[in-house]
């Protein structure tokens, strides 16, 4: 069988970017899996040379999710030889820096004040479903829920990063600023890095498996958080709630067509979660994201 990187470069070089791109994303796997860092690099730059040739819409947009599963395979790596480096020497394991946000109370479900511990490092499982919200601040319910989004024609090309960058997170175009800095301040564990951040609403699953009702019963919008360690689904409102699951419980994300905009439907185990309402691109570059980062891609 050849070498998917090989391939890659041999389909580059003959002026075949799509299918270069195919021989990337399974190089990709390949490499993480053998641990191999120079792989990774490689496939990174060859990622970049290839970006420019695909003429944006899907194509482009995947080979940006691959940008960012090669970097984070590499975090990954990285954090995985630190481990491993601090058992042989044995010392006692420690936890990655919190990046300058101290413990603080925060209100549960009932009201009641509890303190957050610190986040388990990536790819350490902790206790998946409910979380609990890092402030003590009322989420702010000032922004209505859209109608349902049009259809869009055209996929915006996003501007590449620098070669070696951390790439920047993909922020929906419905997406409030201040909601963005409000996710990371009371929403994601600490350390977490945002990836994507969509805008929609989070609905209840019927027992048929289908679409239900909208989980919050305020009028605001809700949103689906991409991160180095899994999915979030945050429902905004009075009673707002923060759901979380790592990409090792992810099955299955896909994009469902509904009569005027796209659902995003994420199987964890054998339970489904609807987030509903995304304009098409956001819900298509969403579940390629989730299935790429949770090592489901074909």
């Amino acid at each position: 069988m050849e070498d998917p990187l090989a391939l890659a470069e041999h389909r580059l070089a003959a002026g075949e970017p799509r299918p270069a791109l195919d021989a990337l994303k399974q190089a990709r796997v390949q490499a993480y899996e053998a641990g191999d860092r120079a792989g990774l690099e490689r496939i990174r730059e060859l990622a970049q040379e290839v970006r420019p040739l695909l003429g944006g819409g899907r194509a482009e947009r995947s080979c940006a999710v691959l940008v960012v599963a090669v970097h984070e395979s590499l975090q990954l790596l990285t954090e995985r030889a630190r481990l491993e480096a601090e058992e042989a020497s044995g010392s006692e394991p420690q936890s990655p820096p919190a990046e300058g946000r101290p413990a603080r109370a925060t209100p549960t479900r009932g009201g009641a004040p509890a303190t957050r511990e610190a986040a388990h490092p990536p790819g350490d499982r902790a206790e998946s479903g409910a979380r609990e919200l890092r402030g003590s601040e009322p989420l702010s319910p000032e922004r209505a829920v859209r109608p349902e989004p049009p259809e869009e024609p055209a996929i915006a090309q996003a501007e590449p990063e620098a070669e070696g960058a951390e790439p920047r997170p993909h922020i929906g175009l419905e997406v409030s600023p201040g909601h963005v800095q409000e996710a990371e301040t009371v929403v994601l564990e600490r350390g977490e890095r945002l990836i994507g951040m969509f805008a929609g609403v989070v609905r209840e699953t019927r027992p048929d498996g289908g679409r239900g009702t909208p989980r919050s019963g305020d009028a605001v919008q809700d949103y689906l958080l991409v991160t180095d360690r899994g999915i979030v689904l945050w429902t905004r409102g009075r009673a707002g709630t923060v759901e979380g699951y790592r990409f090792a419980e992810v099955t299955e994300a896909r994009a469902v067509r509904n009569m005027l905009s796209r659902s995003l439907v994420v199987e964890v185990g054998a339970r489904r979660r609807w987030f509903a309402s995304m304009t098409r691109d956001d819900a298509e570059l969403a579940a390629e994201l989730i299935r790429e980062l949770a090592g489901l891609q074909a």
